[in-house]
């Protein structure tokens, strides 16, 4: 879009004389018209580092949304990296961004409360590598082998 040109108003002004008239007004009317200019001039200089900015973030994201990698993303990034996927965190999801430049998933598939049952009387946090696990029951299971209920 082209951006109009406030340059000849000042003509304009001059040439309609009220500079005499009206002097007053006249002066109101040029510092309007030195002011739009001026307004307009931050505005493409803004317009042009934005400009620059997308373009700058345009060759990131080309950069690194290589079609053959894959994302995990908190967000819809779908738009710029074809390959990212949503991850929702959610019951037992977590993200650890406790590293610099670096996201990883933490999924702890029995959240506090839940109950396993398990044929060996080996404790759930040795098996699973997490939680604090107290037997809650044991007998006998379907199968006829012992078996042991925990909970986190």
């Amino acid at each position: 879009m082209k951006q109009p040109d406030f340059s000849s108003l000042r003509q304009i002004l001059v040439n309609s004389r009220i500079q005499v008239d009206n002097n007053a007004l006249f002066q109101v009317l040029n510092e309007l018209i030195n002011r739009t200019m001026q307004s307009q001039s931050a505005f493409n200089g803004i317009i042009s580092d934005l400009e620059s900015t997308i373009s700058a973030l345009a060759e990131v994201v080309e950069e690194k949304g290589d079609s053959d990698e894959t994302y995990l993303t908190a967000d819809d990034e779908s738009v710029k990296l074809v390959n990212s996927r949503k991850l929702l965190a959610g019951l037992g999801i977590f993200f650890n961004d406790s590293v610099v430049n670096e996201r990883t998933v933490d999924a702890k598939v029995f959240p506090v409360g839940s109950i396993i049952a398990t044929y060996v009387p080996t404790n759930p946090s040795v098996l699973l590598g997490y939680g604090t696990w107290d037997l809650f029951a044991t007998g006998i299971g379907s199968s006829g082998f012992p078996l042991e209920l925990t909970v986190q």
